[in-house]
């Protein structure tokens, strides 16, 4: 699996937040930045290469990237004032394979580990997925898709400025997608195209306008934990919505890990890399996610492992 991470812009609509910090360095929770949350999310996994696209606060991006032991390169946009992001995508492709599928992953997205969790294993079918998080409704702008309810096949996909009743049918895009290898070569030649013509277009553009070459299914997450925040208010309210929920649990208890059951197979070279992490680090953040009645272990097998 192959991975993009789109992190070039400089985040205006974020207005004052961003004025000297990149928006996926901004704090999600106590521990986490919108960027940390998705690099920790990619370590679980084998992932051949991220492509991470920089630009505005390029330094402090790389910065944050080193601490991860991944294959990560970073390239720099050196357009990314007058690119809105399908230069940034353009870069990113050249320095992968189309003989694997990809992720993209814009970096201002939220999502929890199981939401990753489904993004991951459902990008192994080699089919082109656009995400989303529930039905579209009169608080969002932005890209929105429509597909069938049967086969999940999408037949419309729109940037629009405002909900209309049109739309109701229509769902909101999360900012993930996945390429699958079958639709790499096209797309990047679209992206070819399109960006010499004009950088000042989203990279959803040259998909958009070329749908039925470029054949792509729904997976919609809105059962999870997911979330894009583009302004100030959103953001505050992001923050003061996950502090209110989180509630703190005073029923610990020690069990011994030999209590516990595997229910997935787990990678030994994944497996050897956090180890060495954890080990580094020298504390370990993420916790094993296990059924409380029969001790299944539902997401870290990894982390078990280690």
């Amino acid at each position: 699996m192959q991975i993009i991470i789109l992190a070039a812009g400089s985040g205006s609509r974020m207005e004052h937040l961003t004025d000297n910090q990149h928006k996926s360095l901004l704090k999600i929770n106590q521990e986490e930045s919108f960027l940390s949350n998705i690099l920790h999310k990619l370590n679980e996994y084998e992932i051949s290469k991220v492509i991470l696209v920089t630009g505005y606060l390029s330094d402090k991006i790389e910065e944050e990237a080193s601490n991860y032991q991944m294959n990560i390169e970073t390239i720099k946009n050196h357009k990314y004032k007058d690119d809105i992001n399908i230069f940034s995508m353009k870069l990113a492709l050249e320095k992968l394979s189309d003989n694997e599928n990809t992720i993209i992953i814009e970096s201002d997205i939220i999502f929890d580990d199981l939401a990753f969790k489904e993004i991951y294993f459902s990008s192994t079918t080699d089919k082109s997925i656009w995400y989303t998080r529930g039905r579209f409704n009169n608080e969002q702008y932005g890209g929105i898709l429509r597909a069938s309810s049967l086969t999940k096949k999408i037949d419309d996909i729109k940037i629009v400025p405002q909900y209309e009743n049109i739309y109701a049918n229509y769902y909101k895009l999360l900012g993930i997608t996945t390429i699958g290898k079958n639709e790499f070569y096209k797309f990047k030649k679209f992206i070819d195209e399109y960006s010499d013509k004009t950088i000042k277009q989203y990279y959803l553009i040259p998909w958009i306008e070329n749908l039925k070459s470029l054949p792509c299914y729904m997976f919609d997450l809105n059962s999870y934990n997911t979330n894009s925040i583009n302004t100030p208010s959103e953001y505050y309210n992001y923050i003061e919505k996950s502090t209110k929920n989180k509630k703190i649990r005073s029923d610990f208890s020690f069990i011994s890990i030999n209590k516990f059951n595997p229910i997935e197979d787990y990678i030994i070279q994944r497996k050897d890399i956090l180890k060495a992490k954890i080990e580094s680090d020298k504390y370990w953040t993420k916790p094993i996610i296990a059924d409380k009645d029969n001790y299944l272990i539902m997401d870290g097998h990894h982390r078990f492992q280690v």
